[in-house]
């Protein structure tokens, strides 16, 4: 046993190193400026700023045409060309979508990252109602010069409501993009890009505000000198005036003229313009148009009602913004990664809202936008490498009246498969399991295979035992006659032949075999087989137990693998415990 010691230790702190070092073998981690960032914990600040200027500096051109594209969206709705407007819009919604993508490339703090992906999708929000209010302008301007050939002073009033209406909501676009393109230009100038293309867009947008302005003035003072005999009224009163998300407030109203009001006369509901909905009044006139608030952007709507050519008066309400909280849960199954959460503002709900989930590793940052479901929950699964992910989900969307929100960071880490660590645990195992099994069964049939003459020394050796105990042998009886020393002599022999094929404890066991015999004779007492080597030696008179004990320590050192002893001093032990039995 004490031979296995030495192999057996030299396998497992084998197998535990492979361990150690298979991961780093694997993706091992070069400390360079190439892949500085996937040192391990060892950074260098220099080398690192490098690698984000040189980032940097790859994308300023991008961001450069980026910024100012804004500016030919603008000067297109100014000259009236709706449909390059709306080609221009489409090319810059792609570009916004791909800039948030890279934009953590720039040489931006987290915070500002944040900052330039929300003003860059209101700004992208902004640009969209311009659009679509601009063409419905000029729809306008088209059906009041159609209803001034017919001469209908009726829809003439209601162009001018309706023109009316969109000069406050395209007024409130232009401070809103004013701000928006103002902070793009801030973050833009913190990495040197030039801020006078977006400067443009801005004046070009204010020219086009005065020319709005000039026309719905002159057209409220046609519809002024139109004189119209109403017979008819329709009121508008919005109850209470302002809301949270997810209150609903009341539109409410009469329409009374001369004579009997039909029953279901259809009342339609305008906000910001666009139509909200159609309801119909009662016998009595009145009518009720509830208005949940929804997808409405935090500030001042505009509000009127309209049954057939008869407008209410335009009623302004508010909604006001609110906290958003967004909760994240990750997990791993496989190299499947599971994001989930919920998006909720003043404890309730919020439906339909888009989220961003933000999947970022060492080198490079993914993300999805998902949609939360009617009690304001999202989730998300993709594939990833093996790795350490940090996860987030951002809510940013100014059509909602709550504000921007990210849940808290979770990090995880996939770690490659091992299943090529268990087959080479396995393999070098079962290779030195293997090794030991054939080793040991092949020295189990040395010693168990003695030849034809050992057998015949040993049965001679037993034809010797006295069956009477000690006391009745007289004193010339005692000792190992010489013939009885050469049978025992033929232990010694079988040793130094057999030994260098032989455990050191197999080989040592043969001595012991040897010295048993040695005892019985000279002791002309019978060892048993549950006695020990030492109370074999017990049996012994004081002139050879010295020698004796001497032997049984340095072979139970070897045999049991208490000690290491050297194998010729237990030989030499050997011959003078068998030298001193056999002079007596």
């Amino acid at each position: 046993m004490k031979r296995y010691i030495a192999p057996t230790l030299f396998v497992g702190l084998a197998i535990l190193f492979a361990v150690l070092l298979i991961p780093f073998a694997a993706e091992p981690e070069i400390y360079s400026i190439d892949n500085i960032e996937g040192a391990g914990h060892f950074k260098n600040p220099i080398a690192l700023k490098q690698i984000s200027q040189e980032k940097t500096a790859d994308l300023m051109p991008l961001m450069q045409e980026f910024i100012g594209s804004s500016g030919t969206i603008v000067l297109n709705v100014r000259l009236n060309n709706v449909e390059d407007a709306q080609e221009d819009l489409e090319e810059y919604r792609r570009a916004a979508k791909q800039f948030d993508n890279m934009v953590i490339n720039l040489d931006m703090s987290e915070s500002e990252i944040d900052e330039f992906r929300r003003k860059n999708a209101e700004n992208l929000k902004n640009l969209e109602e311009l659009v679509n209010d601009s063409a419905a302008f000029e729809e306008l301007n088209h059906l009041e010069i159609q209803y001034q050939d017919e001469n209908n002073p009726g829809k003439m009033y209601s162009i001018a409501y309706e023109g009316e209406a969109l000069r406050k909501k395209i007024a409130r676009e232009f401070a809103d993009y004013q701000n928006t393109t103002a902070a793009l230009a801030a973050s833009g100038e913190a990495v040197d890009i030039d801020s006078e293309q977006s400067e443009f867009s801005v004046e070009a947008f204010a020219e086009y505000m005065d020319e709005i302005e000039q026309i719905q003035e002159e057209r409220l003072q046609r519809v002024s000198e139109i004189h119209i005999e109403f017979q008819e009224e329709l009121t508008l009163e919005i109850d209470p005036s302002s809301g949270i998300y997810g209150d609903t407030i009341n539109a409410t109203g009469i329409y009374s003229r001369t004579g009997e009001i039909s029953s279901g006369k259809p009342v339609t509901l305008y906000i910001d313009s666009s139509e909200y909905t159609v309801s119909s009044c009662n016998l009595t006139g009145e009518y009720k148009i509830p208005i949940t608030i929804k997808k409405m952007y935090a500030g001042t709507h505009l509000a009127y009602t309209r049954i057939d050519d008869v407008f209410s008066p335009i009623i302004p309400f508010s909604v006001t913004g609110t906290d958003g909280v967004l909760t994240l849960n990750v997990s791993m199954s496989g190299n499947t990664l599971s994001s989930s959460g919920r998006l909720t503002t003043e404890a309730r709900s919020v439906i339909g809202a888009p989220v961003t989930i933000y999947i970022k590793s060492s080198d490079n940052e993914n993300n999805a936008t998902v949609y939360t479901d009617s009690v304001g929950e999202y989730s998300y699964e993709t594939e990833v490498e093996a790795g350490e992910y940090t996860i987030r989900s951002v809510f940013s969307d100014p059509v909602y009246p709550v504000n921007d929100c990210r849940s808290s960071d979770s990090i995880v880490s996939f770690a490659q498969s091992n299943l090529y660590l268990y087959i080479i645990l396995f393999v070098i195992t079962a290779t030195g399991a293997g090794y030991l099994i054939v080793r040991r069964r092949n020295s189990r049939e040395i010693s168990e295979d003695p030849s034809p003459k050992e057998t015949t020394i040993f049965d001679q050796t037993e034809e010797y035992i006295p069956s009477e105990p000690l006391t009745d042998i007289s004193e010339e009886d005692k000792g190992i006659t010489p013939v009885e020393v050469t049978a025992v002599q033929e232990y010694r022999s079988r040793y130094l032949s057999e030994r260098t094929a032989l455990t050191p404890a197999k080989a040592a066991q043969i001595l012991g075999d040897g010295f048993t015999a040695a005892i019985q004779k000279y002791s002309a007492q019978e060892c048993s087989p549950s006695e020990t080597m030492r109370e074999y030696a017990a049996k012994l008179d004081d002139t050879c137990r010295k020698q004796a004990i001497e032997f049984v320590i340095l072979y139970e050192a070897i045999v049991y693998g208490t000690d290491p002893q050297d194998e010729d001093e237990l030989l030499s032990a050997w011959d003078e415990a068998i030298q001193c039995m056999g002079d007596e």
